[in-house]
């Protein structure tokens, strides 16, 4: 079985402190992920905005985008082979959205629900190696506004319309879901001692 840690796709894991992997996933997907590196000054550090997969026993248990990165140096010295701990904290891939705005306003007949404009989003999304995982069509639109906004403050908005939520899964695809479909999706494909806000130490 195979742990890995996969920082822009290059595995990290030999470099994981013990017993410092965090993961917390909840029933919304908005997960997050928190770990610690021992690395040395002339080592690896990663950037922010970095990519990061995390497998435990070859199954996905996170994906998202490194947020902060906080380097101490417990040692003394600035020597390429002092030991320095980075501290690593992500988000998942639901932050994608929100860092990137659009000016677009969608009408009727050509975007005629809710869904109709999350496909059409989706034409930047895939910029950002995300997916079309499920699309629900959601409320009927006439006329909708997305003037400067994110695209994740726009599908925050159309998932209110449509009484939805939305997320993106470990593996980049994105879903628009009844509420209640949305939690038996979750059900079934996660483990069941996964419950919403848990930690789970995987080192």
């Amino acid at each position: 079985m195979s742990n890995q840690l996969l920082i822009a796709g290059v595995d990290r894991y030999a470099l994981l402190r013990n017993g410092s992997l965090r993961v917390s996933r909840r029933l919304d997907h908005r997960n997050t992920c928190a770990f610690t590196m021992e690395t040395t000054a002339g080592g690896h550090i990663p950037p922010e905005g970095a990519d990061l997969k995390v497998n435990i026993h070859n199954d996905t248990q996170f994906g998202g985008i490194i947020k902060t990165v906080e380097i101490e140096r417990p040692g003394i010295g600035t020597d390429d082979d002092t030991t320095d701990r980075v501290h690593v904290s992500s988000d998942g891939y639901g932050a994608i959205p929100y860092r990137r705005t659009i000016n677009a306003l969608y009408e009727a007949p050509t975007y005629a629900t809710a869904g109709s404009i999350v496909t059409k989003l989706m034409e930047v999304l895939e910029e950002e190696g995300i997916e079309i995982g499920s699309i629900q069509a959601g409320a009927a639109i006439e006329l909708y506004s997305g003037a400067a906004k994110t695209i994740g403050t726009i599908l925050d908005e159309l998932a209110v319309m449509s009484g939805f939520i939305w997320y993106i899964n470990s593996e980049k695809y994105l879903y628009v879901l009844e509420s209640d479909i949305l939690v038996n999706d979750y059900r079934h494909i996660d483990t069941e001692d996964q419950t919403e806000g848990s930690f789970h130490d995987f080192a």
